[in-house]
């Protein structure tokens, strides 16, 4: 085995062992990053490559998921086809799913990310950063949804039993981020609700 070319075959594996472990260390850095920044956007899976050229695009352009929000959805549309060089089959509806995550970060209806290695905590707190009275009376209003409309209630007992803790607090939550995707669609099609029952 002194043969010196085992010798340079024992380098080249022993240095791309090192790098692959390097940047899958870096890459786990920069998803923990990526998700206290944003954290809705990164569990609804806008992008299905979180390292593609458009997400990178996105997340090195707009500093917080608050500045999607309030950005025209023709020029995020605009944006979506020139950073994915026109290779999405429907660059609209992604517009719409990346503003209506950034919607709910705004309104505070999203979780902290606890991780260390390969443990990730599975009671976490929401995050602090948004808009406490849109937060309270988003919730207000989505549990009003779930004593009068049955989609709302169903849905609300669907993510009330997933849990063994903080079932109510987690379950309206999640109902109020439903919740917040209605507004936005009701808003943009300028409509006003009609129950299902």
């Amino acid at each position: 085995m002194e043969d010196y070319r085992y010798k340079a075959l024992q380098s080249l594996t022993r240095a791309r062992y090192y790098a692959v472990t390097n940047l899958t260390r870096e890459k786990q850095r920069f998803i923990n990053v990526l998700f206290k920044k944003y954290s809705t956007m990164t569990q609804k899976k806008v992008f299905s490559d979180t390292f593609s050229t458009t997400a990178l695009a996105v997340y090195e352009e707009f500093e917080f998921a608050e500045a999607l929000e309030k950005m025209d959805l023709q020029e995020l549309t605009a944006f979506i086809i020139e950073k994915g060089k026109n290779r999405f089959p429907d660059p609209d509806a992604v517009a719409k799913t990346i503003q209506k995550a950034a919607l709910a970060k705004y309104a505070g209806l999203a979780w902290q990310q606890h991780q260390s290695g390969n443990f990730e905590a599975q009671t976490t707190r929401m995050i602090h950063s948004s808009n406490r009275f849109l937060k309270y009376y988003l919730c207000e209003a989505a549990f009003s949804l779930v004593r009068c409309d049955k989609e709302y209630r169903d849905f609300y007992n669907l993510k009330y039993k997933e849990v063994n803790r903080f079932q109510h607090k987690r379950a309206l939550a999640l109902t109020a981020r439903k919740f917040v995707r209605l507004v936005f669609a009701l808003f943009k099609d300028k409509r006003l609700y009609r129950s299902a029952e």
